[in-house]
């Protein structure tokens, strides 16, 4: 990725099945969001495939076991840039709040969180819980060129997705502060 103010980032999944499988566990996933996390651990990211042979496409990974923030470091680390989270636009399962309140967080998310949050700004518990959730099969993190989106969303429409059309960040360029700021 180059530093370059008009480079926007994507998730193609909701975050939350870490949340979501652990209060399965604690045998307290509403019975209508099973369905949900199946759903969502099962669907392909073939998009991946097409994504790779647009240009304009300057990083592009799937969200796993690190969570997003973790993906996101990576990338950031590996170009040499920064990043910024637009929180609101961050997709995710329904009803997270209500789990995280119930503290149905997996020992993933603090374990992430200690290997890596030196490199987050200031963010609130419910924010690390759902960016540092690790994920089965989780959704693809795309950095994207401005100049893309238009052919980038219509590659979305076509492939169902289009509810992943809003950009959950920006890349800025190598700053004095954190690498990876939440607003």
């Amino acid at each position: 990725m180059a530093p370059n103010l008009e480079t926007f980032f994507f998730l193609t999944k909701p975050l939350g099945i870490g949340i979501y499988t652990t209060a399965e566990k604690k045998g307290i996933l509403k019975a209508e969001h099973k369905s949900i996390a199946v759903e969502s651990m099962t669907k392909l990211n073939k998009l991946g495939a097409a994504l790779g042979a647009l240009a304009q496409v300057t990083a592009l990974t799937d969200v796993t076991g690190f969570g997003l923030l973790g993906h996101l470091k990576e990338m950031c680390e590996g170009s040499n840039v920064c990043a910024e989270i637009d929180f609101k636009n961050i997709p995710v399962l329904p009803d997270l709040d209500f789990y995280i309140e119930k503290k149905s967080l997996p020992g993933g998310t603090v374990r992430n969180w200690k290997s890596y949050g030196d490199a987050i700004g200031e963010i609130s518990d419910d924010q690390k819980a759902i960016l540092a959730d690790p994920q089965t099969s989780g959704g693809l993190l795309i950095a994207l060129d401005k100049s893309a989106v238009s052919a980038f969303e219509k590659m979305l429409i076509k492939n169902g997705l289009e509810k992943f059309i809003t950009p959950i960040g920006r890349i800025l360029p190598p700053g004095k502060g954190k690498l990876i700021e939440v607003i």
